[in-house]
């Protein structure tokens, strides 16, 4: 175990070295913000822990690969929400390797030569592949690191089981003063076994747990989220975010948002005409919202003071021709009252359902 535990170590540090590291929580235990010193040390035994949590818990047919088929289903989902198709292709080919072997390996017939076993090497390659894929939803390569994450727990729920079952089992072999590298027969599935269930009786109950552990995060989530994942949404080829935040003005006008108010304030046609098409991007942010939650109102954060009436006529213009009038003559909108006007953060909205 000793060389594997090196050559895993090594494979963490790679992906350290490719820029994905854990260098913000999202706002997990109100932790934004992850220094190198600290996101790397935590990065690479958090591959590890991911790793070696699902090649431990490979002890019945089916457990494993139906833990990382569940884990990978709902990573594909949140990076394909988030606009990533390269990490969505990733984790759907894997899955699509995956399903076919969970098929054989639980219903296989091992007598006609039919069945199918994962092994150490199967087991850690998926491991590092899903640790690779929680991991980069922590990176924000410099842009946003204080902005919400709520598909960070989501993804770590989708490996919940076997990490809680990693801690469980080597807190008993320190206990019983046992190597807690070395392997027994002390898992939550041969805890399970000993009650008289069956193997894949066993096996359907630890799947359940864990969608159980996915369902429960995603309902939480939801009641808390503010605008960060409306913020991830695929819209004209990039994400709403790229249009709706203070990086707008950068992104599409290759000016700073600061400089961009202060020549609004000065009459500037161009600066003004980059407002009015900034009115659109954001109905269309409130569509995206109101389509989705039905809200009740919606509160642009940011420094908007003033900013807000360089596009509001442009923003309810747009919203005349929405299909559901109903909802929109209904909804609150509302401005933040904070100083600075000049940074804009329109994005930065939030709802109350």
């Amino acid at each position: 175990y000793r060389y594997k535990f090196v050559v895993q170590v090594v494979s963490a540090f790679l992906l350290v070295l490719s820029g994905n590291w854990l260098d913000s929580l999202g706002g997990l235990f109100g932790i934004y913000s992850v220094p190198a010193l600290l996101g790397v040390p935590i990065t690479v035994f958090a591959v590890v822990y991911v790793t070696n949590a699902i090649n431990l818990i490979d002890g019945i047919d089916g457990l494993s690969s139906g833990l990382c088929c569940i884990a990978l289903s709902v990573l594909s989902v949140i990076f394909f929400i988030q606009g990533q198709y390269i990490y969505t292709l990733l984790a759907v080919c894997t899955l699509g390797v995956l399903i076919p072997f969970w098929c054989y390996n639980v219903f296989g017939n091992a007598n006609r030569g039919h069945k199918l076993f994962m092994g150490d090497a199967g087991s850690l390659t998926l491991g590092y592949v899903i640790s690779f894929l929680i991991i980069h939803l922590c990176v924000s390569n410099g842009s946003f690191p204080d902005r919400s994450n709520p598909y960070l727990v989501i993804a770590f729920s989708t490996v919940l089981v076997p990490l809680l079952d990693v801690i469980r089992v080597v807190l008993h072999r320190l206990r019983e003063h046992k190597n807690p590298f070395l392997p027994d027969k002390n898992h939550f599935h041969h805890k399970l076994l000993r009650t008289g269930m069956r193997v894949r009786m066993v096996m359907v109950t630890i799947l359940c747990v864990s969608v159980f552990f996915i369902a429960l995060n995603l309902l939480l989530a939801d009641a808390n989220c503010g605008s960060g994942e409306f913020g991830m949404i695929p819209y004209q080829g990039q994400i709403l975010e790229y249009f709706c935040s203070g990086s707008y003005f950068m992104n599409v006008w290759g000016v700073d948002g600061k400089e961009m108010y202060t020549r609004a304030m000065r009459k500037d046609e161009q600066a003004l005409e980059a407002y009015r098409q900034l009115g659109v991007h954001v109905a269309a942010a409130i569509k995206i919202v109101v389509l989705t939650v039905d809200p009740e109102m919606i509160v642009f954060g940011g420094s908007v003071t003033a900013a807000h009436e360089l596009f509001e006529e442009s923003m309810y213009e747009d919203l005349k021709d929405f299909a559901y009038p109903n909802s929109i003559k209904n909804l609150k909108i509302r401005f933040s009252k904070l100083e600075n006007p000049g940074l804009f953060g329109a994005a930065s909205l939030c709802y109350d359902k």
